[in-house]
């Protein structure tokens, strides 16, 4: 399975909760003038469907380092208990490289299995310094994506993975693999 299946209606009801967020989260961008942009699925969805890809279940943003700064020294002031961030920064378990502007009171099952509590979220992803040429921008994505998958790596040691068969079998295994190695080294 590629995502993550919900029945028809649930996953209505979670877009209509992300478009929630997504809308006291424009309201504090614009009254501390930061500034975002859709990006990832978010993006294709509203080009090739207007709205979101019809089997998604999150929002995609992103800043400039500029702004992404802004953004975290104002966003839990502004909303203290209603929402919360987190990131790497905020908390050395969090496997991913980007930033969950969350609503508390809900539950994300696949971060409380990892000992997170994150309920509904948008996704948000810092852009610094992205290369203007090709080539370097490609080395520049490829490094980012490698340290994004150790990363996670680190911190679950059985991922969903995109392939079947034997490619299966031996991805996991080769993730488990890397996960426990990746373990050892932080600890060490």
């Amino acid at each position: 399975m590629l995502y993550k299946e919900y029945e028809p209606e649930v996953l209505k009801k979670l877009q209509r909760a992300e478009v929630e967020i997504l809308k006291d989260f424009d309201a504090l961008c614009q009254k501390h003038n930061i500034d975002y942009f859709v990006c990832g699925g978010t993006a294709i969805g509203g080009v090739r469907h207007q709205g979101f890809i019809p089997w998604d279940d999150d929002i995609d943003l992103g800043m400039t380092r500029e702004h992404y700064e802004h953004f975290l020294e104002v966003a839990e002031q502004e909303y203290g208990e209603r929402y919360k961030i987190m990131n790497a920064d905020t908390n050395p378990d969090f496997p991913v490289t980007l930033t969950k502007w969350y609503r508390t009171g809900f539950r994300n099952e696949e971060m409380i299995d990892l000992g997170l509590h994150i309920g509904i979220a948008i996704d948000i992803f810092c852009f610094d310094n992205v290369a203007d040429e090709l080539p370097k921008f490609r080395r520049q994505a490829m490094r980012a994506w490698t340290w994004g998958k150790l990363m996670v790596l680190r911190q679950v040691g059985e991922p969903n993975i995109y392939v079947e068969g034997w490619k299966a079998k031996l991805t996991l295994l080769v993730a488990k693999l890397a996960h426990w190695g990746l373990k050892a080294l932080h600890f060490s």
